[in-house]
């Protein structure tokens, strides 16, 4: 039975906590609106023999109320509306029966249950004003009707008036107080509703970056396994402890020596070096590591195979997150390929010096023929004079002291060729047009007057260079000159050598009138082995001039086809001289 009588007095709704105040206002107009619908009738029944107007407004205040109670049970939400409905239907019925009742006594009694319903259900700002339009309607009908018409005096009205103003005043204090208190409880419960939303969204947030910074680790830790498996595989490396001992090689480590893991692990380090390294240097190696110190440098080892590799090899202490020294890491670059290649370089190198210095010999030949030849003649006219008795002092003094300057001449000639047979030494100051003009000298017998050699411009800057080297480069430019226009039967033979500076860089350039190369042969001409000479070409000279220019002096050398000849362009980074 009390839960129906409380489910009617909710009209059927559910309110939470923080719905008191709005479960209590819609209890208290139900059963208002209950009296009305119910009581309404008998006391129209009694106003009937006031006057129909009374008999009409109270069942239309009946029925009115039956349908707010309707209202009441299809949204909570039209409480706001009902509420303010039924308070002027009240007010409406009580003015009606205050004015209309005549001498019943009991019309007043209306009054009280206006102003709870006023004040319960509008509030203290709209039951201010109900309570002030009742008490309006005492003072107009008391003007209206006298103290016979409403059997009340003005006394009575005025007592009553300040009844009712007090009642009102401590039940709109009280109402104030409780809408305080519910409005304080309303934001305390926002506080913590708001809280508990902001801990709840705190704890998602919190839920889902732990599980992105779980994630996150996974693929880190998958991307570092990655990279050392990378590693594993395709670097060479070893760890060695602090006794040592290799503790740990990668894959390809044991893929280049042939060896596996278990050849190496708990191996002294020396097992990286090939056994013919002194332990003297071996033992030197380890003091530095001991001192924590860095090794660098190009060692070399043999496979299982029994094949020598290089190695270029860098090992470092090993420390801690805390900075305690572990033992040591061995990384290493496989640069067996790079020596191969700068021997064969080195090869190349000799036979090219080689075939220089045969060419060196033949010019040394050529330069002394005439001078033996003209030395030959003296003493076999020397001779003959002895055998006919026609030997005169003067004129042996004469040819004595020819054979002086063709044997003068002769050591001059070795002077100027001593030089280029000197091992290659390191970098010299060198001034480039003496360079030049050197080069030029040792090529003399075959410019002689048949090929003109034109200075466009000459620098006279020192420079720190490669002098001996440099020098084969011009002889093997020349030499290739001279024997284009030897072959091309140039009628104007010329050799024309520029020098310049140009951004940052010495241009040496030189320039012939043989008619030029064909393209499809210039892009090969610095290849090893390649020549286009019938005879006696090796095909090394140019390759070894650009390794010598571009490798050794670090600048450039080419050629291109320019008016009726080739011009090959040396390029010098301008060096600082050595003190």
């Amino acid at each position: 039975m009390n839960k129906y009588i409380k489910n009617y007095l909710l009209s059927g709704h559910e309110f939470k906590e923080a719905e008191k105040l709005l479960a209590f206002q819609f209890q208290f107009i139900n059963i208002m609106l209950m009296l009305a619908t119910f009581m309404s009738p008998f006391i129209a029944y009694l106003h009937a023999l006031i006057s129909p107007v009374l008999f009409y407004s109270d069942m239309a205040f009946s029925l009115s109320s039956l349908f707010l109670i309707l209202m009441l049970r299809y949204n909570k939400s039209y409480f706001s509306l009902v509420s303010q409905l039924f308070i002027p239907l009240l007010y409406v019925t009580i003015t009606l029966v205050f004015f209309l009742a005549g001498d019943d006594p009991t019309k007043v009694i209306f009054a009280p249950i206006f102003f709870a319903c006023a004040f319960l259900l509008l509030g203290s700002k709209y039951g201010m004003f109900w309570l002030f339009a009742v008490l309006g309607s005492y003072f107009t009908g008391f003007f209206a009707y006298g103290e016979e018409g409403i059997h009340y005096s003005l006394e009575e009205i005025l007592l009553i008036s300040i009844a009712y103003i007090t009642v009102s005043v401590i039940f709109n204090a009280f109402r104030q107080k409780n809408d305080a208190d519910n409005a304080s409880m309303m934001r305390s419960n926002q506080s913590l509703l708001d809280s508990a939303q902001e801990l709840e969204a705190f704890n998602t947030n919190l839920e889902q970056r732990i599980a992105d910074a779980l994630r996150e680790s996974q693929n880190k830790t998958q991307a570092i396994q990655q990279h050392l498996d990378v590693i594993n595989e395709h670097v060479i490396t070893a760890k060695i402890d602090l006794n040592g001992l290799i503790t740990n090689v990668s894959l390809a480590f044991c893929r280049l020596s042939g060896y596996t893991k278990q050849h190496f692990i708990s191996k002294p380090f020396t097992l990286l070096f090939d056994i013919e390294t002194p332990m003297s240097e071996l033992k030197h190696l380890w003091e530095e590591l001991q001192k924590e110190h860095e090794y660098k440098d190009e060692v070399k080892n043999i496979d299982k195979s029994g094949s020598s590799y290089w190695l270029d090899m860098h090992i470092q202490p090993e420390y801690t997150m805390n900075k305690e020294h572990i033992g040591y890491v061995c990384v290493c670059h496989d640069v067996s390929d790079k020596k191969l290649v700068l021997q064969q370089q080195e090869q190349m190198i000799a036979q090219s010096r080689h075939a220089a210095m045969g060419e060196m010999i033949s010019m040394i030949a050529h330069q002394w023929r005439q001078p033996l030849g003209t030395i030959s003649a003296i003493t076999t006219g020397i001779s003959m004079d002895i055998g006919l008795g026609n030997l005169d002092e003067k004129i042996l003094e004469d040819k004595m002291e020819s054979i002086s300057k063709q044997v003068h001449h002769l050591s001059h000639t070795i002077d100027d060729f001593r030089d280029f047979f000197k091992p290659v030494k390191g970098l010299e100051n060198t001034y480039v047009h003496k360079l030049v003009q050197e080069a030029v000298t040792l090529l003399d017998h075959r410019l002689d007057n048949a090929v003109e050699v034109i200075y466009k411009e000459k620098l006279d800057i020192c420079l720190a260079l490669y002098h001996n080297e440099l020098v084969q480069v011009l002889i093997n430019i020349l030499n290739n000159s001279c024997d284009a226009l030897n072959e091309q039967e140039i009628a104007d033979p010329y050799i024309r050598i520029n020098e310049y500076i140009s951004n940052d860089y010495v241009i040496i350039e030189i320039e012939d009138n043989a008619g030029g190369i064909e393209e499809k042969v210039l892009k090969h001409i610095f290849d090893p082995y390649f020549s286009t000479k019938t005879k006696n070409g090796t095909g090394l000279g140019l390759y070894m001039s650009k390794t010598i220019v571009e490798d050794h002096q670090k600048g450039e050398l080419h050629a291109y086809n320019h008016n009726a000849g080739v011009v090959f362009k040396i390029s010098l980074p301008i060096t600082v001289c050595k003190l």
